[in-house]
């Protein structure tokens, strides 16, 4: 997943946009959800962010 608040929506790829649209809001768990608003994207690790944009 992108850091959305740090994202260059211009530079955005197709892909990148397909797997934002393809992101079923609407099945995250509410720990997923509540992980997700309380990510301080800005303090997060290169590894950090490695590890969400391989997440599946």
């Amino acid at each position: 997943m992108l850091a959305l608040t740090e994202t260059d929506w211009l530079a955005l790829t197709d892909a990148d946009v397909l797997s934002l649209v393809e992101t079923d809001w609407l099945a995250l768990t509410e720990t997923e959800a509540l992980a997700l608003v309380e990510t301080d994207s800005l303090a997060l690790t290169d590894a950090e962010v490695l590890a969400l944009t391989e997440t599946d």
